[in-house]
């Protein structure tokens, strides 16, 4: 500081006490500045207050090093814009009063609804709207590698659908299709496609035989039952039997499905008629009439005919077919009678029989009771 000292014995009195004031004044005005007194080393302060900077810069530091908090401090004055550490992560409180962690478990925190620590470079996972978004990039959708997902739906403790893989032996994809534009059957491939088909090509797929065979895995019986779903209803519905075919159409040709179906059942029918099987496999659907008829001309057993008779003393019994038959059939008839045992003389085309009567003797009987069969092609 440059202090002038008087020297006792050689600084007169007035010398002395000049060298002394100038001294004083100078020890007065010192400030530990350069040249005002020796700068004060860290080692001579003891601060025990708050430090203001008086709005300046803290300047040429190497590091800051804060004295660690046990909890984060509450954003209100004197907190307010404020930077501290608690924990081992850093917060800064801003001047609104808003707590904001800088860093978590060793790197940057993100911002609101946002993940960290993603490792490349612009990729994000963040949360908006009720909705999170992956990017792998900027503007750029991200695929995600899970385990299962737990579906569930945006209301309080719903209940949730969960969507996983099979047992996996190796990697494969699916490829979800396009709408269609009408409804369709889901298909999906060997490779993983999902597409959808119409109905009609659902039945053009359909062979007699091999894998898509018609009835491969239909029974007469069970859930898989041969027309188990199916119910009577009117002839407009759209899932009528036969109501999605025609004799004409190409798409819903019933001739399409196969020249000789087989029908399964004891009461196989054919245009709501039943079938008669023949063993020999007729070429054409065959059609039989029985019946027993009394003395009077009266119908005891059978359907499909009528009987005409002249009555008491009449001769000849006609009976009469309701449909027709496509060709000459072949009839058999017996005398039920026992008192008229005898014989019956047929003859018939293919809308009746005549029956003649005789006895034993050759004598043409009046009544008698008698039942016959006739069979022939539809």
């Amino acid at each position: 500081m440059n202090l002038v000292i008087p020297v006792p014995g050689n600084d007169p009195g007035p010398d002395w006490a000049n060298n002394l004031n100038i001294s004083l004044t100078t020890i007065d005005l010192h400030d530990h500045s350069t040249g005002k007194g020796v700068q004060v080393t860290p080692s001579g302060l003891n601060i025990n207050a708050d430090l203001p900077f008086n709005n300046y810069n803290i300047t040429l530091p190497k590091t800051v090093r804060f004295t660690a908090q046990v909890s984060a401090l509450s954003a209100v004055s004197p907190n307010l814009n404020c930077l501290y550490v608690a924990g081992v992560d850093l917060y800064y409180n801003d001047g609104n009063g808003n707590q904001i962690r800088i860093t978590q478990t060793g790197s940057v925190t993100g911002s609101s609804g946002t993940i960290t620590g993603l490792p490349s470079g612009t990729a994000s996972a963040a949360y908006s709207a009720g909705t999170f978004t992956f990017q792998s990039a900027t503007l750029t959708s991200a695929n995600i590698d899970a385990g299962s997902y737990v579906l569930r739906n945006n209301t309080a403790s719903s209940f949730g659908l969960t969507l996983q893989p099979p047992t996996l032996a190796s990697n494969y994809s699916l490829t979800l299709p396009s709408l269609p534009a009408q409804t369709n059957v889901m298909s999906l491939t060997s490779a993983g496609v999902i597409g959808s088909i119409t109905y009609d090509q659902v039945g053009q797929g359909m062979t007699s035989v091999g894998a898509n065979a018609i009835g491969v895995s239909m029974n007469a019986t069970g859930a898989n039952a041969v027309m188990a779903s199916v119910t009577v209803v009117p002839a407009t519905q759209a899932n009528l039997v036969g109501a999605a075919m025609s004799s004409s159409s190409s798409a819903n040709n019933v001739a399409s499905l196969t020249n000789n179906p087989n029908f399964g059942g004891n009461a196989a029918q054919e245009n709501g008629k039943n079938l008669v099987v023949s063993s020999a496999n007729a070429t054409n659907s065959l059609a039989v009439i029985r019946g027993a008829v009394s003395n009077s001309g009266t119908i005891l057993e059978g359907e499909g005919f009528t009987v005409t008779n002249g009555g008491p003393g009449s001769t000849v019994y006609t009976i009469n077919f309701n449909n027709s038959f496509s060709d000459t059939p072949v009839a058999v008839a017996n005398i039920n009678t026992p008192t008229s045992a005898g014989y019956i003389v047929l003859s018939c085309d293919s809308g009746h029989i005549y029956v003649l009567g005789y006895n034993s003797s050759g004598i043409l009987l009046g009544n008698f009771y008698f039942s016959f069969i006739v069979m022939g092609q539809r």
